[in-house]
């Protein structure tokens, strides 16, 4: 794996131990982690060392996590403790751990109704404003960063329908990176949300964000975003009401001048888009209430929320991937490629313990790959006894919140 790889068992600064790998991205890796004197279970993002060598590098870091540490917001993640490193330890932010789903995760499996993605732009619009108010642009909004908590007690006391983080690119264009900022922002899966100025280097201003929420709300409904990689102008959208006919007139002409190719044509902040959407809701004709989303279908296991990475043996071939829910049953695996294999062999991270087990699965399903990956969900065939126990109670705990 590698010196970037923390280990279970492992103890940051004397005080955080290690429990699983929680996601690993090019430059951090994100771990679950418990204080030793509090028992709190909270998640700690670290630099990787090659890149806490780097000077750059590390000075982005930092200064994202004092941007994330001074922009307080209930949809926000909030940070408890930072360590600027040293010779045995390199950087690291210890935030809140949010149990939840990806909405990137979600998407891959299925839409939103229609009132279901206009609260979540609404909660966008929501957090977007205060970041826009402080005179910051995001610049890099999709569905790999937001999470959607999967806690009911935590979404009711917080207020938060959805919580944001990586602020990496608003970071670095704060501190004057712009070049890096829109690089980073528009690279992979991200370019969809990114609208042409930015694919352009910019200049970029809150109508980017603007652009980003209208195809993320445009995606929920119709499965797919506006556009691909929009950048150029003889692209056009289908309106939102002529793809999903439940979609109001006034909404869809809301949301669709969000997505504009211009940005003098977009709504100047995510402020002035909240209001036209509420008011385009609030004309329509008698607007059904949003109300409660409707219950799931009773399956033959409960199943929670629980991103952890995960590596698929499929014949010759070994794939790194993510899980976004388990249950004593099996996972909900998000890979970049179709497995050829129905029979594998998974190995991951309990979710209390965070024992790495492996065990026989069967690829039960398959959806479509997006953007170079699908989802998969695998039926475990002879996981031991203790891992389906410990991953009941984690399910249970959940569902009892």
């Amino acid at each position: 794996m590698g010196r970037d790889q923390l280990q279970r068992g492992d103890i940051i600064d004397g005080r955080y131990h290690v429990r699983r790998e929680v996601a690993r991205g090019a430059r951090t890796a994100v771990y679950h982690v418990q204080h030793s004197v509090t028992r709190r279970a909270l998640a700690l993002k670290q630099l990787h060392e090659v890149n806490a060598m780097r000077p750059d590098d590390r000075a982005d870091f930092l200064a994202e996590v004092r941007l994330v540490s001074e922009l307080r917001h209930p949809l926000v993640v909030d940070v408890y403790d930072a360590s600027e490193g040293d010779k045995n330890t390199a950087p690291y932010v210890v935030t809140e751990l949010i149990e939840g789903r990806s909405l990137d995760g979600i998407l891959r499996v299925r839409q939103m109704t229609v009132e279901q993605a206009l609260r979540l732009g609404y909660a966008l619009c929501d957090v977007m404003s205060a970041i826009h108010a402080a005179g910051l642009v995001f610049l890099d909004l999709c569905p790999k960063n937001i999470l959607l908590p999967s806690r009911q007690a935590h979404a009711k006391a917080s207020g938060a329908a959805l919580k944001l983080f990586d602020f990496g690119a608003a970071a670095m264009a704060v501190a004057g990176n712009e070049d890096n900022a829109y690089r980073l922002s528009c690279a992979d899966t991200r370019a969809p949300y990114c609208p042409p100025e930015q694919h352009d280097g910019g200049p970029c201003g809150p109508q980017a964000d603007v652009f980003a929420i209208c195809a993320i709300v445009y995606e929920c409904i119709t499965g797919a975003p506006p556009y691909g990689r929009p950048r150029h102008g003889a692209m056009v959208a289908k309106a939102l009401k002529d793809v999903n006919g439940s979609v109001r007139t006034g909404i869809s002409d809301v949301l669709m001048r969000g997505i504009s190719l211009r940005a003098d044509e977009r709504q100047t902040d995510a402020e002035v888009l909240s209001r036209q959407m509420e008011k385009a809701y609030m004309a329509a004709p008698t607007p059904p209430p949003p109300g409660e989303d409707a219950p799931e279908q009773r399956r033959k296991y409960a199943r929670a929320a629980y991103l952890t990475p995960v590596r698929v043996k499929c014949g010759e071939i070994t794939v790194d991937g993510t899980s976004e829910d388990i249950s004593a049953g099996g996972l909900l695996l998000m890979v970049p490629q179709d497995l050829d294999e129905k029979n594998v062999q998974v190995r991951f991270a309990l979710p209390i313990s965070g024992r790495v087990v492996s065990t026989e699965a069967i690829a039960r399903w398959r959806s479509s790959a997006r953007d170079g990956k699908g989802a998969t969900g695998l039926e475990f065939v002879d996981l031991e006894w203790a891992a389906r126990d410990e991953i009941d109670k984690y399910v249970k705990y959940f569902a009892n919140s």
